[in-house]
């Protein structure tokens, strides 16, 4: 399983993507349901956000050894505090706090 759940404006603006001719709204639709800090971005930063949404670091965070301590905020928007629970599961000895 991907650690990441997508976001319902990440699967929207995915779907959008594979409709012939919506998809060609494509950057209009990001810009006006971006999160914000999409929407802030220099188009270099949006590249590497957009890389960053698509990441599955499932493997790479199996791999932790040491004790891993996760802070994170329940009202977070852009990650959403079950992907905290996830890698909580996945690393060997987290803790998480929020």
């Amino acid at each position: 399983k991907e650690i990441k759940e997508l976001s319902t404006k990440t699967k929207i603006l995915k779907f959008l993507k594979k409709v012939p001719v919506i998809n060609k709204l494509e950057g209009f639709a990001k810009k006006h349901i971006g999160s914000n800090d999409y929407k802030n971005a220099s188009e270099v930063m949006r590249k590497v956000l957009v890389e960053h949404v698509n990441l599955d670091i499932e493997e790479d965070v199996k791999k932790i050894k040491c004790p891993t301590l996760l802070i994170w905020g329940t009202q977070d928007e852009a990650v959403p505090y079950e992907d905290a629970q996830e890698l909580e599961k996945l690393i060997k000895d987290a803790g998480l706090v929020t």
